[in-house]
C-alpha cells in the first residue's frame, strides 16, 4: 500500500507539462472528481529529450492550508532512455523503492484505512531531480479541493422488513455537501441467496437491477423491470455521484419480497441476526417499531445515526439500554432535532463493552419510538477502561450522572 500511496502522491495528483533548458519533458493525468484515491489508475509520460540516458528520481510534497506540509515521498533513482516512457501499473515498480514520511498521524491513518485523503484544500508539489547532480529539472505544484460531502443514509424499506408491493418505493437521505447541487444517484438491488448477508451478496451476486442518474432520493422500482420474486430476500444500496465520479455510499440494506396478501400474515420464526459492518463514518437510520439487527461501531465509538423529526423543534429523549433491556443511560441527545433529517453523533466512550449488544431508543414528544441495535467490535482502543463490566448491576457505586449527557 506504500508503494502505490507514494506513487499516488508523486503521480496522480498533478496535469501540467514542465521543461527546463529541454531537457526532460514530464506530463501526469490526473483524474478528476471529488475524491483522491489511491486505486485510481496512474498514467504518466517522461519524455527525455537528451541523446543519452538519465539518471532521475521524484520527490513530492503534500501541504494543507491549514496543516501545512503533511506528506514527503521520495522515489529510488531511475535510469531514464531517451524517448518517452509511460509510467503505469505495470511498470511501477521501477520507482521502487520509495521512502515516504507522514507528518501528521490522523493523516496517515485516514489514508491507510480508506486509501483516500480526507476533505480539506492541498497543494502538492513535485520535482524531478537529476540525481548526479542533485538538480531540479522538473517543478510543478497542482491544488486540490476535496469537499465534505456526508454519504446517503437508507430509510425506506427498512431494514429486513417485507415488501408486498410489486414496484416499491426506495428513498434515502440526500447528500449533504458545499456542491450538493449537481449530486446523481445510483440504486443498485442484488438477491441473496442461501445463509448469505447483506453485504456479502453484493460482493458474490450480481446485480438483479440498477439503475443510475437518478437526481431525487426517490425511486420507484419500475413497471418495465424484471418483476421481483416472492419470498425472495433481496439487498440494495445507495451510491452517490458527481458527475461521474464516486463519492459516497450508502449502508446496505435487505428486505423480503412477498405477495400483497402475505403483508399482514404472521411472522416466521426470526433467524439469527446477521451483523453488518459500518463502512467509516457511515451514519444510519433508526428504525420504527423494531431495532435494527446488529450493527457495529467503528473503532472510535462514534455512534452516528439519522434522526427523521416531524416538528419544528423538538427535544427527543434517548435512552441507552443493555441486552437485558436495563437503561444504562438516559437522555443522552442533548441537541435538539430540527424538522426533517438530522444527523447525529453520540460518543459511546466508556458506556459500552466490546462483544455486547446493545439498544439505542429514541422517543419523540408524542411518545413515537425509534430505536437500533448495535455491539461494538471486538477490537482494541485506547479510550475504554479495561477489564470493567459496564453494564448491569455494576453500577453500583460509580459516581452519580457518570452516564448523563452526550449527544
Amino acid at each position: 500500500m506504500v508503494r502505490y500511496l507514494t506513487v499516488f502522491f508523486l503521480l496522480v495528483f498533478f496535469s501540467f507539462q514542465s521543461t527546463a533548458q529541454d531537457e526532460l519533458t514530464f506530463q501526469l493525468i490526473t483524474p478528476p472528481g471529488n475524491n483522491l484515491s489511491i486505486d485510481e489508475s496512474l498514467r504518466a509520460i517522461i519524455t527525455n529529450r537528451n541523446d543519452e540516458p538519465l539518471e532521475i528520481y521524484l520527490k513530492g510534497t503534500v501541504r494543507e492550508s491549514q496543516d501545512g506540509i503533511i506528506f514527503e515521498g521520495t522515489s529510488s533513482v531511475i535510469t531514464l532512455p531517451e524517448g518517452s516512457e509511460n509510467l503505469n501499473r505495470r511498470n511501477i515498480d521501477n520507482l521502487e523503492p520509495f521512502e515516504t514520511r507522514f507528518l501528521g498521524s490522523d493523516y496517515e491513518d485516514y489514508v491507510l484505512r480508506t486509501s483516500e485523503f480526507p476533505p480539506g484544500e492541498y497543494e502538492v508539489c513535485v520535482q524531478v531531480i537529476l540525481a548526479q547532480e542533485e538538480r531540479v529539472i522538473a517543478e510543478a505544484c497542482y491544488e486540490k479541493t476535496i469537499e465534505d460531502f456526508l454519504p446517503p443514509s437508507l430509510i425506506s424499506p427498512e431494514n429486513r422488513t417485507k415488501v408486498s408491493k410489486s414496484n416499491p418505493f426506495f428513498s434515502w437521505s440526500p447528500v449533504a455537501g458545499n456542491n450538493a447541487g449537481n449530486i446523481t444517484y445510483a440504486i443498485t438491488i442484488v438477491e441473496i441467496t442461501g445463509n448469505q448477508s447483506a453485504i456479502s451478496a453484493f460482493q458474490s451476486n450480481p446485480s438483479w437491477f440498477k439503475q443510475d442518474n437518478i437526481r431525487s432520493p426517490l425511486f420507484q422500482y419500475p413497471i418495465q423491470a424484471r418483476k421481483l420474486k416472492s419470498e425472495q430476500p433481496y439487498a440494495w444500496k445507495i451510491t452517490a455521484y458527481n458527475g461521474d465520479n464516486k463519492i459516497s455510499e450508502s449502508e446496505v440494506w435487505s428486505f423480503v419480497h412477498v405477495r400483497e396478501e402475505q403483508e399482514d400474515s404472521e411472522e416466521e420464526d426470526e433467524e439469527e441476526e446477521e451483523e453488518e459492518i459500518l463502512i467509516p463514518d457511515q451514519y444510519v437510520s433508526l428504525h420504527s417499531n423494531v431495532y435494527n439487527a446488529g450493527y457495529y461501531l467503528l473503532n472510535d465509538y462514534q455512534l452516528r445515526f439519522v434522526y427523521d423529526n416531524n416538528y419544528a423543534t423538538a427535544h427527543i429523549r434517548c435512552h441507552l439500554k443493555n441486552e437485558d433491556n436495563d437503561i444504562i443511560a438516559q437522555d443522552i441527545l442533548n441537541r435538539e432535532q430540527r424538522t426533517g433529517l438530522n444527523f447525529n453523533v453520540l460518543d459511546m466512550t466508556n458506556r459500552v463493552q466490546a462483544g455486547k449488544k446493545y439498544y439505542l431508543r429514541c422517543t419523540d414528544p408524542l411518545g413515537n419510538d425509534k430505536g437500533l441495535q448495535f455491539r461494538v467490535r471486538k477490537e482494541s482502543t485506547d479510550n475504554t477502561f479495561e477489564n470493567i463490566e459496564l453494564d448491569g448491576d455494576v453500577f453500583d457505586g460509580l459516581p452519580e450522572g457518570i452516564f448523563d449527557g452526550g449527544g
